[in-house]
């Protein structure tokens, strides 16, 4: 079963994105903000297979934990969808800099979700096919 990540300092938001990826049928876990998900990356028991990752968030946003998730060699076949609540395209173009893979405003609906995930991990496992 896939297992998304859902790093966001809002456990509502969090609870509703996980309700949505399980109609899906997808496990998640929440972490809230995204030092406790860097910990559990850094101690290497988990992965995920997906990141819903928070752009504003106090006091790491998610484009710094973006930035420094996909410094890691080991990490940068793992999709990341942004989420927003409000769209900056600045915010959406430095997102793609760092390597988002998808950017989705708030709330997101269950279609929305659906096809960026289908996006997502099929354009990651084509990138790792091609390694």
């Amino acid at each position: 079963m896939t297992l998304a990540w859902l790093i966001d300092d809002d456990p509502r938001i969090s609870e509703a994105i996980a309700l949505t990826l399980r109609v899906l049928g997808l496990q998640s876990r929440a972490f809230n903000g995204p030092r406790p998900a860097a910990a559990e990356l850094l101690n290497g028991k988990t992965r995920p297979d997906l990141i819903f990752l928070d752009v504003n968030m106090h006091p790491v946003n998610g484009l710094m934990f973006l930035e420094f998730f996909r410094h890691r060699r080991d990490w940068d076949t793992i999709p990341v969808i942004m989420l927003s609540a409000e769209f900056h395209d600045t915010e959406k173009v430095e997102a793609e800099r760092l390597g988002a893979d998808a950017f989705l405003l708030k709330p997101m609906t269950l279609e929305e979700a659906e096809r960026a995930i289908a996006a997502v991990m099929q354009r990651r496992s084509g990138k790792m096919d091609g390694i």
